[in-house]
C-alpha cells in the first residue's frame, strides 16, 4: 500500500493545561517548517479549525490563529462535544479510553508538578484529583475531536502515535525500540542513542549520566550515549559530525565552520572502524580528503563481521 497523501492534525488541549496560544502557534509553524525542510510533499499540516471549515485550509497568519481558536473550540464543543457522564462511561467499557485517560494521568502528574495546579494543591490527594480533572477534561476534547473527524473525514485512515486497539485508528510508533516497547510521546521524552546505533524515547534524567546532549544548529537534539569512539573533543583536530541517519546508518562529515577540506587522521580512522564494529547499521564518512579511503575501510570491516557471522550460523545449521 502507498501513501498518497496524508495530512498531520494538530488540536487544542493547550488551554486545559495551561498553555498559552502563543505557544501552540509557534509549535505548529515549526512543525510545518520541518516538513518543508525535510521535503515532505505528500504530508500537510491542518489544524482543527481547518477542519471545522474556518480556513478553507489555507495558510493564516498568527493573528488570524489567535482571533479563530476560541471560535473553533465553541463550534467543536457545540457540535460534537462529549459531556463528563460520556466520558466516564467510555473509560468504564472502552479499551482505548481507558488506555488514553491513564496514559493523561500518567504524564500530567509530572507535567503539573511545578504550576498553578501543584501549588493550589494542599496536599498530594487533592493534587491527584486535580489531575484526574483536567485528564477528563482533556479525554472530553480528545473524544470530541474524533467524533470530528469521524463526521469530516469518514474515508480517511486515522494514525496515531498512541497505543490502541485498533478500533478507532491504527497506532504508529514513532521510533523503533530494541525491547519493542512502544515509545513514548514526542512531548514527554527524549530519544537517547546508543553506540549499536539503537534508539530509546527516556526521560532525560534516566540518560544524563551515560550519555551526552546533543546540539545541532544550536539546539538540543538527543542524546547520545558517552564514547571516546564518537566524543572527540580534542581543540587540535578538526571535530567531526555524527548525524545519526534513522533507522539505522549514520553520517559523518566536518563541521560547518571548517573552510578547510579536513584529513582524518589515523588515530581518528581507527577509531571509526572500531565502531563500524559496534554500531548496527551503515556507516558513511563524507566531506574529508580521505573520505573514500577511510570509507573503503570501513566497508571491509563490515564485510568481515557480515562474514563471520554468517560462518556462525553455517556452523549451528551444521550441528543441528
Amino acid at each position: 500500500m502507498r501513501l498518497v497523501e496524508g495530512f498531520l492534525l494538530i488540536y487544542w488541549r493547550s488551554d486545559v493545561v495551561g498553555i498559552p496560544e502563543e505557544d501552540t502557534w509557534e509549535y505548529g509553524e515549526t512543525l510545518a517548517s520541518i516538513i518543508q525542510e525535510k521535503g515532505f510533499n505528500h504530508l500537510k499540516l491542518l489544524r482543527a479549525m481547518d477542519v471545522i471549515g474556518l480556513t478553507d485550509q489555507q495558510p493564516i497568519t498568527k493573528q488570524t490563529y489567535l482571533s479563530l481558536t476560541h471560535r473553533s473550540r465553541t463550534i467543536l464543543m457545540q457540535n460534537y462535544g462529549r459531556t463528563e457522564d460520556d466520558i466516564r462511561a467510555l473509560i468504564q467499557t472502552d479499551k482505548d479510553t481507558l488506555m488514553t485517560y491513564r496514559g493523561f494521568i500518567r504524564f500530567l502528574e509530572n507535567d503539573l508538578k511545578y504550576s498553578a495546579v501543584a501549588t493550589q494543591a494542599c496536599s498530594g490527594t487533592q493534587y491527584r484529583k486535580c489531575v484526574k480533572s483536567i485528564a477528563k477534561a482533556m479525554m472530553i476534547r480528545a473524544e470530541s475531536f474524533t467524533k470530528l473527524l469521524q463526521d469530516r473525514c469518514p474515508d480517511h485512515v486515522r494514525l496515531s502515535i498512541h497505543p490502541s486497539s485498533g478500533a478507532a485508528k491504527l497506532s504508529v510508533p514513532l521510533i523503533e525500540q530494541p525491547n519493542e516497547e512502544f515509545p513514548k510521546t514526542p512531548w514527554h521524552c527524549t530519544v537517547a542513542m546508543d553506540l549499536d546505533g539503537s534508539y530509546h524515547t527516556v526521560h532525560a534524567r534516566e540518560v544524563r549520566q551515560t550519555h551526552n546532549l546533543i546540539h545541532i544548529d544550536g539546539r538540543p537534539q538527543y542524546f547520545r550515549q558517552k564514547s571516546v569512539l564518537w566524543d572527540w573533543n580534542d581543540p587540535s583536530d578538526t571535530g567531526a559530525v555524527f548525524e545519526p541517519q534513522y533507522p539505522k546508518g549514520l553520517l559523518i562529515y566536518p563541521p560547518k565552520d571548517h573552510h578547510a577540506v579536513p584529513f582524518l587522521q589515523s588515530d581518528r580512522v581507527q577509531m571509526l572502524k572500531r565502531l563500524a564494529e559496534l554500531f548496527q547499521g551503515p556507516i558513511k564518512v563524507s566531506g574529508f580528503a580521505n573520505a573514500a579511503e577511510v570509507n573503503e575501510g570501513i566497508e571491509e570491516v563490515s564485510k568481515f563481521l557480515e562474514t563471520s557471522r554468517l560462518s556462525v550460523v553455517d556452523k549451528l545449521d551444521l550441528r543441528r
